[in-house]
């Protein structure tokens, strides 16, 4: 078989070469964003429209794009919304098309995209089930044709993305969001986002995903001390950390604000080993009782955290807990 991979790569630069993709530069959809981007996201809702057919109720951004904080490294969040189950074969369909849609991406920035039913968006049940799910975490098994579409999964993170499209999301195609997303409970949503933040500090999670952990960890804190009627993104919730947060905490939250814009990060932090030390230090430190759902203090507080009990006790303080 031919391969492409050099025709297609310089058909992309020659096709977007004009395009302005200086990575600090913040992108809300439709108006301020980069033709290329338009066009890829509007070549996906085409092609799960055709995926789905008759029973695609519409096609839902959420995320950083929705927001106005997208940038070239940023995910496209998309929910799909279909009238009743789908078999199989549908299933397979839909996930091949968001592979492909995947696999041309303009970006660096992933893919991430559920398919749910509107009985289930309307009256919320927690973890909620979905048709299909694409991420870089099931495109592999989506190409080798491996992934098993027989039966029906459920994600306790759907609780967090049905209530960012409620509050800040848009329609790309199809019936309104208020017709279509019924209320999430707040309990359901503070699940969700806790359930985040066990995985984040679970294992050596954070260490691999610095940038996602530490921010991350911004927004749950901000959700658990304003209450779960706040949606904020990453951004929002690391500017707000940042105006209690110890000051030998901000610099490390300061440096993944400064790469979020696409600026330089400062040298220590693209040691691995620093990345580690530090990140572990303040995410462990700003949750406090966080943590504690699975550590006891003396193990926060141990040679690996490398926080004093004063401080750990004041975080614990401001969460309530």
């Amino acid at each position: 078989m031919e391969d492409n991979t050099s025709a297609c790569h310089d058909w992309l630069v020659h096709r977007f070469s004009d395009v302005d993709h200086r990575p600090g530069r913040q992108q809300k959809w439709p108006a301020e964003v980069d033709i290329d981007i338009v066009d890829w996201v509007q070549s996906i809702v085409v092609d799960v429209s055709d995926a789905v057919g008759a029973e695609l109720v519409g096609v839902y951004l959420h995320g950083s794009l929705a927001m106005g904080y997208y940038r070239p490294k940023s995910d496209l969040d998309l929910l799909i919304v279909c009238s009743g189950p789908l078999d199989v074969v549908d299933r397979e369909r839909v996930a091949r098309a968001l592979l492909a849609a995947s696999e041309r991406r303009p970006t660096i920035g992933e893919l991430e995209a559920s398919v749910l039913q509107i009985g289930d968006t309307r009256a919320f049940t927690h973890p909620m089930p979905y048709e299909v799910h694409f991420g870089e975490s099931v495109a592999e098994e989506i190409r080798q044709g491996r992934l098993d579409y027989a039966h029906t999964r459920f994600d306790a993170d759907l609780a967090a993305h049905c209530t960012v499209v409620r509050s800040r999301g848009l329609r790309l195609v199809g019936d309104d969001i208020g017709e279509v997303f019924g209320p999430v409970p707040s309990e359901a949503y503070v699940d969700s986002i806790r359930e985040d933040l066990h995985w984040i500090l679970d294992g050596e999670n954070l260490l691999t995903s610095p940038f996602y952990g530490v921010l991350n960890t911004c927004r749950v804190l901000m959700v658990l001390e304003h209450g779960p009627e706040v949606v904020p993104s990453k951004e929002d919730a690391a500017l707000w950390t940042l105006g209690w947060v110890p000051s030998e905490h901000q610099a490390l939250i300061q440096q993944w604000v400064a790469d979020l814009w696409g600026r330089p990060v400062m040298a220590y932090v693209s040691d691995e080993s620093a990345v580690a030390g530090a990140c572990r230090q303040a995410v462990v430190a700003a949750t406090g009782a966080e943590a504690a759902w699975r550590l006891t203090p003396d193990v926060v507080i141990g040679p690996r955290a490398g926080v004093d009990g004063g401080l750990y006790r004041d975080m614990y303080d401001r969460t309530g807990r």
